[in-house]
């Protein structure tokens, strides 16, 4: 099977499961090589935009990686969780994609924990009225 092939299957079996799972995440390597963690194989970064329509929105360095998978998130949506504003990117091709460093992901979640604590505060305060 060729990587076209592969893709082809790929995108028919994803029209099934888009609504469960929307968003995926790979790791760009040297070499303009791409992991795909959930087909678990290597790829040409540029035969992997094409045939996936792939456009990355954030761009994690390793070290915020590592932070966030200690932080052991409810979900893989990253982005959500952190409270991320929404990537330019994700609108305009041409537009450089938000990178998010450790600092960077240790402040939005904080901001996003305290805006979850004040949002059930004031839904607790509506319900005892």
């Amino acid at each position: 099977m060729n990587i076209d092939q592969i893709f082809a299957e790929r995108r028919r079996k994803r029209a099934f499961v888009a609504m469960r799972i929307p968003d995926e995440g790979w790791v760009e390597l040297p070499g303009n090589v791409v992991f795909d963690g959930v087909l678990q194989r290597f790829y040409d970064l540029g035969k992997y935009y094409e045939s996936e329509y792939a456009r990355p929105w954030y761009r994690f360095t390793r070290r915020a990686v590592v932070w966030v998978l200690a932080q052991h998130l409810p979900t893989w949506r990253w982005d959500r969780e952190l409270g991320l504003p929404l990537a330019k990117s994700a609108m305009d091709r041409t537009a450089e994609v938000l990178p998010v460093d450790k600092d960077d992901a240790q402040v939005f979640l904080a901001a996003a924990k305290k805006n979850a604590q004040a949002f059930l505060a004031a839904k607790e305060e509506e319900k005892s009225r």
